[in-house]
């Protein structure tokens, strides 16, 4: 498998989610700071498969420890993130991340 090099320095607790960007992926992390990797979302999703992250939709790989909680307005279903962050779920996922955050 492969393994970016931006992982070496990070620890997966140190990131709060991950977003797809063509065929790069933005890591925010819990300080605030950004990282862009040439490695797509779906590399990293593999690699921490096991870490306490979940896909919320094709764009966004999220640390559940992060979460906040989960609003829902206008009939659009939204994850808050502790870095006041909010990312829109899709509707067809909702119920499966409610579940998996119950």
């Amino acid at each position: 498998m492969i393994r970016p090099k931006l992982v070496h320095d990070l620890l997966p607790a140190q990131i709060t989610h991950l977003k797809a960007d063509s065929n790069y992926t933005i890591i925010h992390t819990k300080n605030g700071g950004k990282m862009i990797s040439g490695y797509s979302l779906k590399i990293f999703a593999e690699l921490f498969a096991n870490k306490d992250f979940i896909r919320i939709d094709r764009s966004h790989l999220v640390h559940i420890s992060y979460i906040k909680g989960i609003d829902s307005r206008s009939g659009i279903t939204f994850v808050k993130l502790s870095n006041q962050k909010e990312l829109a779920v899709p509707r067809r996922k909702s119920a499966t991340i409610r579940a998996l955050l119950a």
